[in-house]
């Protein structure tokens, strides 16, 4: 026989099921960074309007961010997370001690970061930089477009060209036109840099058989298959500076801490030595509603009922329904039994 509590229980979910089932069912397939895929759909859930300017909450598949990352409640958001336009919790999959997965739109950066996976998808910014938390567009010219150069970690537009006589008052010793961008440079062969210099990604460096030549520009002889003999700053990251590592032969600010521990999605990453990327530990979808977040350095899988947000069926943030613990008093309920006093009035424990 079906006691009235449960058959009450299962029947009230089963009417906001219904009306949940309103909305836009589809499924969307978010991808993150190394393919792993996760999916989300984007109906909006009972729980309020996720128009609304900032409150709004979503249902447990809602919204898909950062590379497959779900945001089931939007109205929870970490500390050093913000809030979307569109009410969806900016912060909430990296958990409760800063940074903050941004809307899939780039519409809402994150208060800080602390892996490139944070600054996906922020238009125009898409690397974190480790030291100050912050989501920025480039550390080398090589990050940037074809008519762009990274200067100051923002990638600026080169000075456009149909020749290199349009190119005689560029700065920065930019006198030759590539014709293939339209832009003015330093160099599109070794033989604009003129002798003892090499062009390379269209910016001319000395070329060198032994450190020595590389000595008066305070930098190394690298003899690497992508240099072949020019002077780069660097050569391994251990040439760097501590909290630096070696990209293309220059030094630049870490991406993430070397062995923290962070959350890309649903899936646990550790950053590696040199702090130039991460590479995945634990990927949490072994368990209904499990989901990743952050404490401290470490990053851990958690259930419905840990992971700081309002899901599945509970009735307040991690407590309450038919599967997490009582709810303490002043928090929302439905039954009696979603309390750990027992007493459910006017939708809150006593």
């Amino acid at each position: 026989m079906i006691h009235p509590t449960s058959l009450t229980r299962v029947c009230f979910f089963f009417s906001l099921f219904a009306v949940a089932c309103g909305g836009d069912s589809k499924a969307n397939l978010g991808s993150r960074d190394g393919g792993v895929l996760s999916t989300g759909g984007a109906g909006a859930g009972s729980g309020g309007a996720p128009e609304a300017g900032g409150g709004g909450t979503t249902a447990s598949g809602g919204t898909v961010e950062n590379g497959g990352a779900t945001s089931s409640g939007g109205a929870t958001v970490s500390s050093g997370g913000t809030t979307s336009p569109a009410g969806g919790g900016t912060g909430g999959a990296l958990g409760s001690d800063g940074g903050g997965t941004p809307s899939p739109d780039g519409s809402a950066p994150p208060a800080s970061c602390r892996t490139n996976a944070d600054c996906a998808y922020v238009a125009g910014t898409p690397l974190c930089e480790a030291a100050t938390g912050k989501c920025i567009a480039c550390h080398t010219n090589a990050q940037c477009s074809d008519t762009e150069e990274c200067t100051n970690t923002v990638c600026t537009k080169l000075p456009v060209c149909q020749n290199s006589l349009d190119c005689a008052s560029a700065p920065g010793g930019k006198s030759i036109c590539d014709k293939t961008n339209g832009v003015c440079v330093q160099c599109t062969v070794d033989a604009d840099c003129g002798a003892g210099k090499v062009c390379t990604d269209r910016v001319c460096h000395v070329s060198c058989s032994s450190d020595n030549d590389c000595l008066a520009q305070h930098q190394l002889c690298n003899q690497s298959f992508a240099f072949n003999g020019q002077c780069t700053q660097c050569i391994v990251a251990s040439d760097c500076n501590s909290g630096e590592y070696c990209e293309s032969g220059t030094c630049v600010p870490q991406t993430c801490k070397p062995a923290q521990q962070s959350c890309d999605g649903d899936l646990v990453v550790q950053c590696n030595d040199t702090g130039s990327g991460v590479t995945p530990l634990t990927q949490c979808t072994l368990a209904l509603f499990s989901s990743c977040i952050v404490v401290g350095d470490n990053a851990k899988c958690v259930g419905a009922c840990e992971n700081g947000k309002k899901d599945g069926l509970e009735t307040d943030v991690d407590c309450g329904g038919p599967a997490c613990p009582r709810c303490a008093a002043g928090k929302a309920c439905m039954l009696p039994t979603d309390c750990s006093s027992g007493k459910c009035t006017s939708s809150k424990c006593q």
